[in-house]
């Protein structure tokens, strides 16, 4: 820096000593000089919070991976009120979605561990039934059949997660088509009507006879088919007539699939849960809890979004809106 003043100033210092009588010349030098000079202070002051902002970014990094540490919550600090302090700022926005990324996935990490410890240590604990030598034949059947459920229970666990972690990544490497959703609809309450679990569960289809949309049909499908399945699960039998209304809207900005049902809705303390992952209301064994959460992934792997609303004793209207191309 020492140099670069020196080079700055000298020139300056000899056209006020210099007994030249050549104007032009001792002008164009003395500007050179000064652009020189406030080159220099301007890249010196660009410079400065840009190293400071490294500095920073360099230590947290340091700090954020010690064995088994937590990263601390300290922000970049830049008192500045300018387009630096506005790089700050979207430096520590950065850092904080990925301090909640990685929260996110140590979350999904444990559910997975905690969903899966029982049926692995009901099939290990069989195994080791089965190593002795003597078993009855009521005793081996049911070990079978225990075998088989947690086998059963691990084989939808594990798809199930696939399926949410493809989801939650934006579906990559899935093929995208232009599919009619009025059609998938009506499909999903035919199918829906026809399965002996949902037997006395009216489903109905309103909306245009035709509504394209661009996507992965087969996981907008999926996630539809969580939402009626899970309104028709949730239908009070015995108490009128269970139904559960598909709707179908369409305009040149959006496509909703909306799903309501006419069962007790859902509590205030609830609602904002509804969502997560294994939060769910039916009961032990039926389900993994998951399905909601696939159908919050799908719909933002697409774009759009998936909300509902609801009130206890009106039932829920879940929504999936998603964008279409004009």
């Amino acid at each position: 820096m020492l140099v670069v003043c020196l080079a700055a100033v000298g020139p300056l210092l000899m056209i006020f000593y210099s007994n030249a009588e050549d104007r032009p010349f001792r002008t164009t030098v003395a500007v050179l000089s000064a652009a020189l000079f406030l080159a220099w202070w301007l890249g010196w002051r660009m410079a400065l919070p840009l190293e400071q902002l490294k500095r920073q970014a360099l230590e947290r990094a340091a700090r954020a991976a010690p064995e088994g540490g937590t990263p601390p919550e300290h922000a970049l600090v830049l008192d500045r009120d300018d387009e630096f302090g506005d790089l700050a700022a979207a430096f520590n926005a950065l850092l904080a979605a990925l301090e909640r990324e990685k929260r996110e996935h140590e979350a999904f990490v444990a559910d997975l561990v905690h969903e899966l410890k029982n049926p692995v240590a009901a099939v290990r604990a069989s195994a080791e039934a089965l190593e002795r030598t003597e078993i009855d034949p009521k005793r081996a059947a049911r070990l079978a059949s225990i075998l088989q459920t947690s086998s059963s229970r691990l084989d939808q666990v594990v798809s199930r997660f696939l399926e949410l972690a493809r989801a939650q990544a934006g579906l990559p490497g899935a093929e995208r088509e232009t599919f009619d959703a009025a059609a998938l609809a009506r499909g999903v309450a035919h199918s829906s009507g026809a399965d002996p679990r949902f037997a006395g569960v009216t489903f109905t289809v309103a909306g245009p006879a035709h509504a394209t949309l661009s996507g992965v049909s087969s996981s907008i499908e999926s996630a539809l088919r969580n939402l009626v399945e899970n309104a028709a699960s949730f239908a009070p039998l015995g108490e009128g007539k269970p139904t559960v209304w598909i709707e179908v809207e369409a305009s040149p900005r959006a496509l909703i699939l909306q799903v309501r049902d006419s069962g007790p809705g859902i509590g205030p303390d609830d609602l904002p849960h509804v969502f997560d992952r294994f939060f769910t209301k039916r009961k032990t064994g039926l389900g993994t809890g998951l399905g909601l959460a696939l159908v919050k992934a799908v719909a933002e792997g697409h774009g759009g979004r998936a909300t509902v609303r609801s009130e206890p004793g009106a039932g829920a209207t879940f929504r999936l809106s998603f964008p279409r191309e004009p």
